[in-house]
């Protein structure tokens, strides 16, 4: 893990930058309007099992019109 040195924490995002890269197209590449709340979930469920990987506590909360809102602490 980087130390909290500026250029340690800048080598450890560069070494690992195709990994964000292919998190980012995925996450772009689904489809989720505001107006379709169905069509959130799989946006979300990626969102969640991320954020769990990562040791997050994970809850939705229910909000209309979206699909709702990731807590994660």
């Amino acid at each position: 893990m980087a130390s909290g040195n500026p250029l340690h924490i800048l080598e450890a995002v560069r070494a690992r930058r195709g990994e964000w890269v292919t998190y980012l197209e995925a996450l772009a590449s689904i489809e989720s309007p505001t107006t379709d709340p169905a069509s959130q979930a799989p946006i979300q469920d990626l969102l969640v099992q991320s954020l769990r990987e990562l040791a997050f506590k994970v809850r939705m909360i229910r909000a209309y019109p979206s699909g709702g809102i990731i807590v994660a602490t």
